[in-house]
């Protein structure tokens, strides 16, 4: 449950790409009410932050595309460690 609420930063603040409910949030202040997941469901999928989340999405499958390609960034360094690899197995 720790990193939950890491993921949850990341997703939103670093990545753009969702929103975070905060435990918590409710009235009790021990559980997320449904109001308070209803809310940022209609914020992503139909205000101004929800396109702003697809748009980002989009770039980062892009980006995610490209570095997992021919000549993209992970198949070079993977590449490279294989390299590397059978050099010392030698």
């Amino acid at each position: 449950m720790a990193e939950q609420s890491l993921n949850g930063k990341m997703v939103e603040e670093e990545l753009g790409v969702g929103s975070r409910v905060v435990w918590g949030a409710g009235e009790n202040g021990e559980v997320v009410e449904r109001e308070v997941v209803e809310r940022e469901v209609v914020e992503l999928m139909r205000e101004e932050k929800g396109g702003k989340a697809r748009e980002r999405g989009r770039e980062i499958k892009e980006k995610a595309r490209r570095a997992v390609g021919d000549s993209g960034s992970s198949y070079n360094n993977l590449s490279e460690l294989i390299d590397e690899l059978c050099k010392r197995k030698k």
